[in-house]
Order: C-alpha cells, then structure tokens, then sequence
C-alpha cells in the first residue's frame, strides 16, 4: 500500500451523489410557493428533517408532519417524496474512483440519512454493493459531527484517526473531523477530490 492509509470515508448527498436535500427544496420551492426557509426547516439536517434522520420518527410520521406544514394533500406529499428521493443523483466520476480506490483501500459510507432514501438508492444504484462498510445516523440515534459516530465506523473498519481520509462537503464537519487527527478533503468537485487523494496518497494515478 503505497501510504499509512488504509481507509477512505466518503459522505453521500454533496459527495457520492449530488445535494439531493438542496436540489428537492428548489423543487418543492417552485412547486408550493413555500418561502425556501421553512422547506429547509421541514427537510434539513435539523428539528423534523434531522428527526428523521436520527430514526426518532419513521417515514409516515415524518410526511404526517410535512403534510400539516404544508397544508396539502397525500397525493402532492407522494410526489415530493419521489422529487426527495430521485434528486440523488450520483456525481458522474465518483463510482469509477470509488471501485479504483476498493483494490488498494477500504471503502466506506458515512452518511446522516433516513432509512427509506437508503433503500431508495439500493434498490436504483445498488448501493449496499457499491462500498465495503457502511454507517447511517438513523441506525446509531446520531448525526454528524459526532466522534461516537466517527469511532463506530473506525471500529468497523477496523481502523486508526490517522489512517483514513475522510471526504464531506460540510466545513463544519471537516474542521471537525481535523481536531482529532483525521486528514479530510473538503468536496467541491470530483476532480478536485482526485488531485488531492493523489496528494494524500501520494498516488498520482487517482488524479
């Protein structure tokens, strides 16, 4: 192995795939005619959004309450949970990058996520087949960042702070993940994500 890392860790929406949260609230935005902050309230990472994702509440609950913040009907609430679920995308590059990364590295997900939109993108892009460890804050109670949720996925992978590298599209979690040691790589695009594991790894075939 030409480095001392063993592991790269990616996020999912904004990395592995596009920001589906984001790309849906446009949606929804010009749907409904509801102000963008109340769709990024519903949907979010945070109060029902990260409830959600955290598996306090399950998938009816969660569009019960969506449908009584929205004042509609079941009919439009199914359509927007198609638009959710079919605005991850995935990135055009990241699948190849990450089958390359799988012969000299372990490969893993470490996603804030609910359990349904999971299953969504199993059954459509195979997923669970696609990555060889996995760790969702629905499963765990947790979102990031969290070092709980960070040591459950090292754990698994049987792993040190200072042999992954981890690839998320959130400063707040890369700073995060900084102070304990781990090296990141704050997404932007996946070129940019090639040239710097090339540098991480000092690897030049990944670029």
């Amino acid at each position: 192995m030409p480095s001392q890392i063993k592991a790269i860790i990616f996020d999912l929406g904004g990395v592995y795939f596009a920001d589906g949260t984001a790309k849906a609230v446009r949606r929804f935005e010009e749907i409904l005619h509801v102000p963008k902050s109340k769709l990024e309230k519903i949907f979010g990472g945070h109060s029902l959004g990260g409830d959600y994702r955290l598996g306090k509440i399950d998938e009816k609950k969660f569009w019960e309450a969506a449908k009584g913040e929205l004042h509609t009907d079941n009919k439009t609430i199914g359509y927007l949970n198609e638009i959710w679920n079919s605005s991850y995308t995935r990135n055009w590059g990241m699948k190849t990058l990450i089958r390359k990364l799988r012969k000299c590295y372990k490969v893993a997900v470490l996603s804030d996520n609910t359990k349904e939109r999971v299953e969504y993108l199993n059954r459509k892009y195979n997923l669970d087949k696609e990555f060889d460890c996995y760790v969702y804050s629905f499963e765990h109670g947790m979102l990031k960042p969290n070092k709980r949720l960070l040591k459950i996925l090292f754990q698994k992978l049987n792993v040190k702070d200072d042999e992954v590298i981890i690839v998320d599209n959130s400063t707040v979690n890369v700073e995060f993940f900084r102070k304990f040691g781990v090296q990141t790589i704050l997404f932007k695009s996946v070129g940019q994500v090639k040239r710097e594991l090339s540098n991480l790894l000092k690897d030049s075939s990944f670029s």
